[in-house]
């Protein structure tokens, strides 16, 4: 059971980061500082070639997803992007952790709407 918003190693190698937003209860998974699984938090966008949210199917909380990638865009490290939905993507850590960054600030932008799965661009 994860408690909190602090990472948590589950296992070696492999760190449970609590990332409420898309659901309360979402998490990422960072395996050998080199591969993150970001489940439906965020993902790799065909339309934008960036990372990106979902805020038309945000269920829980755009504040709290927000506020997720706000405490996690200075720890951040990866190289290889796994969501739930688009497109996995390689790029060198510094990269990723920049594009986390300016996520983090186009997230804080953005206010609640309805759930609307007409909305997706992948």
């Amino acid at each position: 059971m994860l408690r909190g918003t602090g990472p948590a190693e589950i296992a070696e190698g492999v760190v449970a980061l609590p990332f409420p937003g898309h659901t309360r209860g979402s998490v990422l998974y960072l395996a050998d500082e080199r591969y993150c699984f970001s489940g439906d938090s965020f993902y790799w966008s065909r339309t934008t070639a960036d990372i990106e949210v979902v805020e038309s199917i945000t269920w829980y909380s755009v504040h709290e997803l927000a506020a997720s990638l706000t405490r996690a865009a200075g720890r951040l490290r990866f190289e290889w992007l796994l969501p739930g939905h688009g497109d996995r993507r390689r790029l060198s850590p510094d990269d990723m952790a920049a594009r986390i960054r300016r996520l983090a600030a186009r997230t804080r932008a953005l206010r609640p709407r309805p759930v609307d799965f007409t909305a997706v661009r992948w």
